[in-house]
């Protein structure tokens, strides 16, 4: 059951008090070459999950910097069953555990749930995230994912209402993204005392791991959500901007992904086995 292995990573990470890094890798970009060895480097810096990202348009989360990335992904004609072959490839040489990051209206629709959630098993990813699944197709989602023991990323924003995390702490396999605030990714940096307060308070409801992503950039980001009780923190931006930063020269983009990976990585094991019990101002 590969969302089970997954989460039981991060409850093993949490046990020594040790925050993860998930990666946002948007697969194409600049090339799907690039995009492999990005990968490759993730893999031999042992990071928890990649979240491997089939291009789409205009997505209302995402901040200019990543959705000129999916536009230069999709202008090299970047799709599914492209990315389904990088997945496979990732699982046979490098073993790093994939969760495959996919539209609903753009790539899961036109396929459908259940041969979509086939296809990402069949390839090797070890879960799914489906940016912007039906609240009527959420029950299909979890049946057909378990029934083929692939894990399911749910997510929910620092403050939604308790229905909403109650939904997905019952639903999620794998680890719940929380959405650290509203707007667009590569916005706001830094975490306040009010979302640091929400993020523990949710901490205190389940035993799911937790991934915070949404202005997630530096050590200290990291170090400061791993005393706060996160188990993981998704870097998107960060990540996207090695990729934008060295387009003209993508040679380079493999040396600084892992210059950044080894930066932030610094901050992922604790001092002491202990967890923040409330929040502060850093600085």
């Amino acid at each position: 059951m590969r969302g089970q292995a997954l989460e039981q990573t991060f409850l093993t990470s949490r046990r020594h008090a040790r925050i993860e890094l998930v990666f946002f890798v948007n697969a194409g970009d600049p090339s799907v070459a690039v995009t492999f060895e990005m990968l490759r480097v993730l893999a031999r810096r042992k990071v928890a999950a990649v979240e491997l990202c089939v291009p789409f348009p205009k997505s209302l989360t995402d901040g200019a910097l990543i959705r000129a990335s999916h536009q230069r992904a999709l202008v090299n004609g970047i799709d599914l069953p492209t990315v389904l072959k990088l997945v496979a490839r990732a699982r046979d040489e490098l073993g790093i555990a994939i969760v495959l990051l996919a539209d609903y209206g753009h790539t899961v629709e036109p396929l459908g749930l259940a041969r979509f959630l086939r296809a990402c098993h069949s390839a090797g990813a070890h879960a799914t995230l489906i940016h912007g699944l039906q609240q009527t197709k959420r029950q299909a989602y979890v049946e057909e994912s378990e029934g083929l023991g692939l894990g399911r990323i749910m997510s929910f924003f620092a403050g939604s209402h308790e229905r909403v995390r109650q939904a997905a702490y019952r639903e999620t396999e794998g680890f719940i993204y929380v959405v650290s605030r509203f707007g667009r990714t590569g916005q706001k940096a830094g975490f306040d005392t009010v979302m640091l307060n929400r993020l523990i308070g949710i901490r205190s409801e389940t035993d799911k791991p937790l991934a915070v992503g949404f202005g997630v950039k530096t050590a200290n980001d990291i170090a400061t959500l791993r005393r706060a009780g996160a188990d993981a923190a998704i870097i998107g931006s960060a990540a996207t901007a090695v990729v934008q930063n060295h387009i003209e020269n993508p040679a380079r983009i493999t040396a600084a992904l892992d210059e950044l990976v080894r930066q932030l990585g610094t901050a992922c094991a604790a001092n002491t086995g202990t967890h923040y019990t409330e929040a502060r101002r850093d600085g």
